[in-house]
């Protein structure tokens, strides 16, 4: 079975570099339907499921056509809550953090942590649930943010959830994993290289 990650294509928000988080709406811009479209020509998948977000759910979209299948909204697979942090710029992070993701999973913010407790219980259940699934495995995509992404790339690869700042993962970008079993055995991943050694190796 094959799982893929699959953040979704720009929005006008990130090209302005500000928290979108859950609840945020912000369609997908040219660039980002040229993104999902990209896609939609690389994969051919047996099952999608897509976080509710309009971006999401537009990114989803071409990916199903491709592939001749419906996608699925998964409440599960929702944004992060970042609370009075939505709208605001990634240039209010505080000194001496080096991406915005390092402050979200390394951070002092209560909010934020809390966001990332929530986010990390329901990225537990979606695996679980996908573990105990009946039906087609030859390809399972799913469709959400950067930062719940990112915390589902931490618990398949059995490391702290912490270690979600080293992760990159671009928009209209996805993570590959091969599995036997209900173990990954392979996968296909992006990181900032500072982390490659000392974390993935």
């Amino acid at each position: 079975m094959n799982l893929y990650l699959i953040r979704h294509g720009k929005t006008s928000s990130n090209v302005a570099k500000v928290y979108q988080g859950k609840g945020h709406v912000s369609a997908l811009t040219p660039d980002g339907h040229l993104q999902a479209r990209r896609i939609a020509s690389q994969l051919r998948l047996g099952a999608l499921l897509s976080g509710p977000t309009v971006r999401a759910l537009e990114t989803a979209a071409p990916i199903a056509l491709a592939s001749g299948i419906g996608v699925r909204t998964e409440a599960l697979l929702d944004e992060l809550d970042y609370g009075p942090f939505v709208g605001m710029s990634y240039a209010t992070l505080p000194e001496g953090y080096a991406n915005v993701y390092e402050y979200i999973f390394n951070g002092g913010d209560a909010d934020l942590q809390a966001a990332v407790r929530e986010g990390t219980l329901r990225a537990r259940a979606l695996l679980a649930r996908l573990r105990t699934r009946d039906g087609p495995w030859e390809g399972i995509g799913l469709v959400s943010h950067g930062s719940l992404l990112h915390i589902l790339t931490c618990l398949l690869l059995e490391v702290p959830v912490r270690y979600a700042r080293d992760m990159f993962l671009d928009n209209g970008e996805y993570h590959e994993f091969s599995f036997e079993g209900a173990r990954p055995v392979r996968h296909r991943l992006r990181i900032l290289p500072r982390a490659q050694e000392r974390t993935f190796s």
